[in-house]
């Protein structure tokens, strides 16, 4: 289902949650307000979901933790709150997680370290904070990881050298202290690394 740059406002309706075949939901560039549906936990043949460029708020619900086919999820440059919930490790085929620029809080969770298919990571421009989790030293098949314009400190763990397949690591814009690990020369792939 593509609804796509149109001009739809109000929340997800509750209906879609019926639609148990639905693999894909497109309704960015909307005016699309409200939370992210705790529905879409019951649709559990869907692997992508584009919510992106609305005006979506509240939280991030539990219930993606039960999509377990899962591969592209793209909800950036939204109004969402509260932390990226633990669950979020359950998604064993995510690929793809965008959720910059919110306003997400707290620390980035240990359970993503869980996603062995995660290829790109996004979780820039919000306001998230605490150290940089050392799980994702496992996320070998990682390629994009961005993590600017946020508010976390301490050093870069060491276990970044795990992340083999990585080609863009930037990390600006934030409080992070001591010194790069050399870990780093284990990332032969890297392509871009930024950290101003």
């Amino acid at each position: 289902m593509d609804l796509s740059q149109n001009y739809l406002s109000g929340e997800v309706s509750t209906q879609l949650g019926s639609l148990r075949p639905l693999e894909v939901l497109e309704l960015s560039s909307n005016n699309i307000m409200g939370p992210v549906p705790g529905f879409i936990g019951r649709l559990s043949i869907l692997t992508n979901l584009y919510l992106l460029n609305n005006k979506i708020s509240g939280f991030i619900p539990r219930e993606v933790g039960m999509l377990k086919s899962f591969k592209y999820m793209f909800l950036q440059n939204n109004r969402i709150t509260g932390c990226i919930p633990s669950s979020i490790g359950n998604m064993s085929s995510l690929m793809t997680l965008q959720l910059s620029n919110n306003n997400l809080i707290g620390s980035i969770p240990v359970e993503i370290g869980m996603l062995e298919s995660l290829r790109e990571l996004d979780l820039s421009d919000n306001y998230l904070s605490g150290s940089i989790t050392t799980t994702l030293g496992n996320l070998s098949t990682l390629a994009f990881l961005h993590f600017y314009g946020d508010q976390l400190s301490g050093h870069i763990p060491e276990e970044v050298g795990g992340m083999r397949s990585l080609l863009h690591f930037e990390l600006p814009e934030n409080n992070l202290t001591g010194s790069i690990p050399e870990t780093i020369r284990r990332l032969g792939n890297l392509t871009v690394l930024f950290l101003t």
